[in-house]
C-alpha cells in the first residue's frame, strides 16, 4: 500500500521534472521491482536462489524442495503393507509440510494429511480407523510414543536440494498401536501453535 501510494506522488513529480532524474527514477523502479520479485516469490529453481533470499524471506526457504518432501514421504509409505497403507494418515508437525502434502501427495498415492498445528487442526483429525501414522516433522519421539504402542524411525526427508530449513533431512517416523482414540488427544495433545 505504502509503494503505490509513493508511486503515485513519484509519478506526479517525474512527470514534471527533467529527463535525466526521470531516468534515474524509473531506473531505480526496475531494480527494486526485480529485486523483490526474486526476494518474494518463488521464480528461480531452488539450486539457482542465491542463500540471501532464503535469509531475508524465511518462508521461501521453506517451500523449496516440496516436491522432493513428498517424495520421502510415499517413499515410506509403499513400504508399508498394503493392509496398513489402507489405514495410514499423514501428520505432519507444521501447516507448511501440510501444504506441500495437500500439493503434492496426491499424484504419489499419498493418504490423507493432518496437522494439529495453528489453524490447520481445525480441518479435521485423522479418522478413528487411523491408527498407522507417517509423522513428518516431529523431531524428537517422546511425543508420538505418548499416543503410539510403536514408534519406528522410518527414514529421513530428502528434499534434493541443499537448502538449510526445517524439513530437509529431517525424521520421518512410522507410529502403530493408537493408545486412546483420536478424539480424546487431538484438541489436547495434538492441537498447537507456534
Amino acid at each position: 500500500m505504502l509503494t503505490a501510494a509513493g508511486a503515485v506522488v513519484a509519478a506526479g513529480w517525474a512527470s514534471r521534472g527533467r529527463r535525466l532524474p526521470r531516468r534515474a527514477l524509473l531506473a531505480a523502479g526496475a531494480v527494486l521491482t526485480v529485486s523483490n520479485v526474486l526476494i518474494l516469490l518463488a521464480v528461480l529453481p531452488a539450486d539457482r536462489l542465491p542463500g540471501f533470499v532464503v535469509a531475508a524471506n524465511y518462508d521461501a526457504g521453506e517451500t523449496i524442495g516440496w516436491r522432493g518432501f513428498a517424495d520421502s514421504l510415499a517413499a515410506v509409505h509403499r513400504g508399508l503393507p498394503v493392509d496398513q497403507r489402507q489405514r495410514a494418515v499423514i501428520l505432519t508437525g507444521n501447516y507448511g509440510e501440510a501444504g506441500a502434502v495437500t500439493r503434492y501427495g496426491p499424484a504419489r498415492g499419498l493418504p490423507p494429511v493432518c496437522s494439529g498445528h495453528n489453524s490447520m487442526a481445525a480441518f479435521g483429525r485423522p479418522p478413528e480407523h487411523a491408527d498407522v501414522v507417517i509423522a513428518v516433522g516431529i523431531e524428537e519421539p517422546e511425543q508420538l510414543r505418548s499416543w503410539f504402542t510403536e514408534v519406528t524411525l522410518a527414514g529421513r526427508v530428502d528434499q534434493r536440494v541443499a537448502v538449510d530449513n526445517d524439513e530437509n533431512d529431517g525424521p520421518i517416523w512410522v507410529c502403530r498401536g493408537l493408545r486412546r482414540p483420536w478424539a480424546e488427544i487431538w484438541d489436547t495433545e495434538v492441537r498447537h501453535r507456534g
